[in-house]
């Protein structure tokens, strides 16, 4: 694991809080700081900005005789709720997007804006890495 924010101690100590068990946890740090820079954006900003034209796949069908899943973040689905969520910063097409994106069930990742998004950087950025945290 890498990061270049992560609190390294806290890390350890979540992996290795019984000595008992014989995990040993090594650590490393080689020091400067990175090459590139980093760069931070939120989805509503890659929707916006990076990928105006992305089509979310939005809430699943439910299947039959399955188990009902639970529906998340219910607030998204008032009409212009994520809208003024986002004060009005966005677009109303990105925050259609959005809402799609943000009522899909936990542990259902948008994988293909993901790909996406590793896609556009590869073809329009220089040369770098992406960090991707899932």
């Amino acid at each position: 694991l890498m990061s270049a924010t992560i609190d390294a101690q806290g890390f350890i100590d979540y992996f290795q809080q019984d000595e008992s068990d014989g995990l040993v946890v090594e650590y490393f740090e080689i020091p400067g700081k990175t090459n590139y820079p980093i760069v931070e954006l939120w989805v509503e900003d890659i929707l916006e900005k990076l990928l105006p034209d992305y089509v979310p796949a939005g809430p699943p069908p439910p299947k039959k005789n399955a188990a009902k899943a639970e529906e998340r973040n219910l607030w998204a689905t008032e009409p212009g709720a994520v809208q003024r969520r986002l004060r009005g910063q966005y677009s109303e097409s990105t925050c259609t997007r959005l809402q799609n994106i943000v009522r899909r069930p936990l542990g259902m990742v948008e994988f293909s804006l993901l790909a996406q998004v590793v896609l556009h950087v590869a073809l329009n950025e220089g040369p770098g890495a992406v960090l991707v945290f899932v």
